[in-house]
């Protein structure tokens, strides 16, 4: 079953600010958020290899985390937070407390290994000091991750007692490393979809256990408002940019397998689509509204 009808139609959101290519003699680019309104909403949980021996235990802890959260009304606020830090205003007081578990336990205690993509806006990304960041993780040396995903891990890891360990990987990579067990879950705004659940596809070879969901998104197109693209179908032909092995690959993907017409560039990064939009390398690119709000902010 494919996961999205074609032609998605979108509607323009908005149009945020102006950079100037006037040197070059180019029109100036002014991003413009177009969602789309027949994209199916997208759940985000965290991933874990079904048959590894501690997914119940972890995957309760998380679902334990989230329905807390979502109790007390947490999960907006730390959202909230999380976008402040990554604008660079650090907030005098996090809305939630999230423990320094790798201060709390000694080092004797057990490790959550955690698996990211530390470079999708407020959900996770690198800081080069911890100050006064609640929900960070790493050292001086090498730098910290921090974000939305990872103070529910830190909240995760305080439950079950344990240290915790992030690695920053390509997200197409996310995947073998549960399998493998080089970390025990995903924490990267992890899509649920039935492909990742059922495994049996050379992308996703065996299955995967998720959360409960604790954030819901769809996708979003951004372009420079001058080429005038509100719908995919005027964007037949171009070029458009997305993160590998996300939804929005799938997308597109899956509308060129039902006759779309359009140059797909993969990347491993959004950093990187997004500076090829501005620099003008491609007409487009697809990516999480959350995220895509944060872009044009930036």
């Amino acid at each position: 079953m494919k996961r999205f009808i074609f032609p998605l139609v979108a509607v323009i959101m908005s149009g945020i600010c102006g950079l100037a290519f006037a040197a070059c003699g180019k029109a100036s680019f002014e991003p413009t958020i177009l969602i789309l309104r027949d994209a199916a909403t997208e759940n985000y949980g965290f991933a874990m290899a079904t048959d590894g021996d501690k997914t119940t235990e972890i995957i309760k802890a998380v679902n334990d985390v989230i329905a807390d959260l979502k109790a007390k009304d947490k999960l907006n606020p730390l959202a909230q937070y999380y976008s402040q830090v990554l604008g660079g205003n650090i907030p005098q007081s996090c809305p939630f407390d999230i423990p320094d578990v790798n201060t709390t336990y000694s080092k004797s205690a057990s490790v959550l290994k955690v698996g990211t993509e530390a470079g999708f806006g407020f959900f996770e990304f690198p800081v080069e000091s911890k100050g006064n960041i609640r929900g960070a993780v790493g050292n001086e040396t090498d730098g910290y991750i921090t974000g939305l995903d990872i103070a529910i891990m830190e909240l995760v890891a305080d439950e079950l007692g344990s240290r915790i360990e992030i690695t920053d990987m390509n997200f197409d990579n996310l995947p073998s490393a549960i399998n493998d067990n080089s970390i025990d879950i995903i924490a990267a705004a992890y899509s649920i979809t039935k492909e990742r659940r059922d495994g049996g596809t050379e992308k996703y070879p065996t299955p995967m256990t998720f959360s409960n969901t604790y954030y819901s998104s769809t996708q979003a197109v951004v372009c420079n408002k001058h080429a005038g693209y509100d719908s995919l179908d005027k964007l037949s032909g171009k070029r458009i940019g997305v993160q590998k092995d996300t939804t929005s690959d799938f997308l597109i993907q899956d509308a060129k397998e039902n006759g779309y017409v359009c140059d797909l560039q993969e990347y491993q990064l959004v950093s990187t689509i997004y500076a090829m939009l501005k620099n003008g390398q491609l007409d487009a690119i697809i990516i999480d509204d959350s995220i895509a709000w944060l872009l044009i902010k930036s």
